[in-house]
């Protein structure tokens, strides 16, 4: 089972199982997990963000209606069947333990592409 497939079904059980799920109990009894795009191995990248400079706070509204405040951080880019796509980066959590879970995350997809490519 992939780490996706496995995050989803932690998700699914989550939504229907925990008290603290956005579903009532009613929805809960008869809830069979949430509909889902297949994995495609053309839309896994390995991909260094490029930091920004400062300390640019925003605020965001989040799905629960609170309103956050998050730091811009950095920036990725990437080609998306074949148009240029850049996504900023709004992280919770220091620099420093971005950047490590970024190389966590690319270092796992690097070995998943040596171990599935011929």
């Amino acid at each position: 089972m992939t780490e996706i497939n496995e995050f989803r079904e932690a998700k699914d059980h989550f939504f229907g199982h925990d008290h603290q799920a956005p579903l009532t109990h009613e929805q809960q009894a008869t809830f069979d997990g949430l509909n889902y795009y297949k994995e495609c191995d053309d839309l896994k990248y390995v991909i260094e963000p490029d930091l920004i400079d400062g300390h640019d706070i925003i605020e965001m509204q989040t799905s629960a209606g609170d309103v956050t405040s998050y730091q811009r951080w950095g920036t990725i880019s990437f080609d998306l069947k074949g148009a240029p796509a850049k996504l900023t980066l709004y992280p919770r959590r220091s620099r420093r333990q971005v950047l490590s879970a970024v190389r966590r995350w690319n270092q796992r997809v690097g070995d998943l592409r040596r171990r599935t490519l011929p």
